[in-house]
């Protein structure tokens, strides 16, 4: 039962299988996702989950993530979020989205998790993350909140 904390190493994951090339980075330039710490329950046990900004690389939107089950510590977990982005940044904005992708363990090496994200936009901007492990299917709500700092160019002359 605990077991699937470590899991949840793959906390979040957006996005469907999508092209690297499908999205131009210059496009997500100072553009971010935060997504507000949740807490759910497996049992009587609570887990939080963090989660760091969001930003695109390479085709993804990714970001550091923290399990954490203060009951059973050892069940806890860190590591990395990958979920491959097909739409461009004001798509996901205006009209949200179901990203799918995977939760990279820090914990336990060469374990990988699967997550699905739903993103609804607008006032609501929630947030809906289930994320499977090996032995059951773990959902989050949360709010997001959409960053978007101004690009500063250099002069390289």
């Amino acid at each position: 039962m605990l077991r699937l904390f470590t899991v949840l190493s793959l906390c979040f994951v957006f996005i469907s299988p999508a092209s690297a090339e499908a999205i131009e980075s210059e496009e997500w330039l100072g553009k971010a996702f935060t997504i507000e710490d949740s807490r759910c329950y497996v049992g009587i046990a609570k887990v939080v989950l963090s989660v760091s900004e969001l930003t695109q690389e390479d085709g993804y939107l990714v970001g550091d993530y923290v399990l954490d089950v203060p009951m059973v510590k050892s069940k806890s977990d860190h590591g990395r979020i990958k979920l491959p982005v097909e739409e461009t940044f004001e798509e996901l904005k205006k009209n949200g989205g179901v990203l799918k992708g995977n939760a990279y363990s820090g914990v336990v090496e060469g374990k990988i998790n699967k997550v699905v994200c739903e993103i609804v936009p607008e006032e609501n901007q929630a947030i809906r993350l289930a994320i499977t492990t090996d032995h059951r299917t773990i959902n989050f709500i949360s709010r997001y909140t959409i960053i978007e700092k101004p690009v500063v160019e250099t002069d390289q002359g």
